[in-house]
């Protein structure tokens, strides 16, 4: 159908820059199915980052990041 788009949300939890854990939420299938506890070692820095991306039919019509704060932990 012309004008539907899909959004699928890529979540990443990065250890001292590089990604330990990620999560791939469908817009079918909702935000209820993220974790909402990751345990983490200390000593390190650590940072979330979420990608969007919009889809209509294969095509990507935008992809949007957002990045939290770096945490020392």
């Amino acid at each position: 159908n012309d004008g539907d788009y899909d959004v699928t949300l890529i979540i990443a939890l990065q250890q001292d820059g590089s990604t330990i854990k990620s999560w791939t939420i469908a817009t079918d299938v909702g935000l209820n199915n993220i974790p909402k506890y990751h345990y983490v070692a200390s000593g390190h820095d650590y940072q979330v980052v979420a990608t969007a991306i919009v889809k209509s039919g294969n095509i990507i019509v935008n992809m949007y990041n957002a990045y939290s704060t770096v945490v020392s932990y």
